[in-house]
């Protein structure tokens, strides 16, 4: 099979783990706790809502008939924001500075603004329902030339031991007669990292 006249896109999505002091949208520690060291418990019933196009997802209304009983155990690493029962705290500013320093060693480009956007889940690994993810950067490369389209910053349920953020690198490599990938300009080691809060309508020089 001719994969470069096909025009065939291959790519592959990576998570890291942050080991940062706090979780990405609360103040509690990100240490990993062993099951039997939790001091409480709750349960949900998750429910598919409305997204923000007026749809319900497919996959989540079949998995709302299923009508399950999810079991929830809390610790003294864990607060209300993970328990669903109060709203998200201003996002991490560890865990932005380690994707945004990750990002610059890709030569990506920062966005304007940084979104938390929402995936709806309802297969119990959330107790929210929701997936908070933010696209922190795009159009990054590879010394190998391979391209990496996005760099994203997501909250990681652990099940039974709490959370931890996540960055998600999605990188793709093309086989086809376009124009070799553009070569990498690797911004110098002593340039500070863009303060995003600062952000407008557009990024900052690069």
């Amino acid at each position: 099979m001719d994969y470069k006249a096909l025009g065939l896109v291959a790519g592959i999505e990576i998570h890291q783990q942050l080991d940062t002091r706090e979780k990405l949208f609360c103040h509690c520690p990100t240490t990993l706790r062993e099951v039997p060291e939790h001091d409480g418990e709750f349960f949900r019933y998750l429910r598919a809502t409305v997204s923000e196009m007026g749809e319900i997802d497919r996959a989540a209304r079949e998995e709302m008939k299923n009508n399950r009983k999810f079991l929830y155990y809390t610790y003294d690493t864990t607060c209300l924001v993970e328990n669903d029962e109060e709203p998200p705290a201003p996002l991490n500013d560890e865990a932005l500075s380690v994707c945004l320093t990750i990002a610059k060693m890709f030569g990506m480009t920062p966005v304007p603004q940084l979104h938390v956007m929402r995936k709806l889940v309802i297969d119990g690994s959330n107790t929210s329902g929701f997936q908070r993810t933010g696209l922190v950067a795009f159009n990054g490369c590879l010394p190998n030339g391979g391209e990496i389209e996005t760099i994203c910053l997501r909250k990681r349920l652990h099940s039974g031991s709490g959370t931890r953020s996540s960055v998600s690198i999605a990188s793709v490599s093309r086989w086809s007669r376009s124009p070799p990938p553009r070569a990498c300009t690797h911004p110098k080691k002593s340039s500070p990292l863009p303060n995003i809060s600062a952000w407008s309508s557009a990024p900052p020089a690069r």
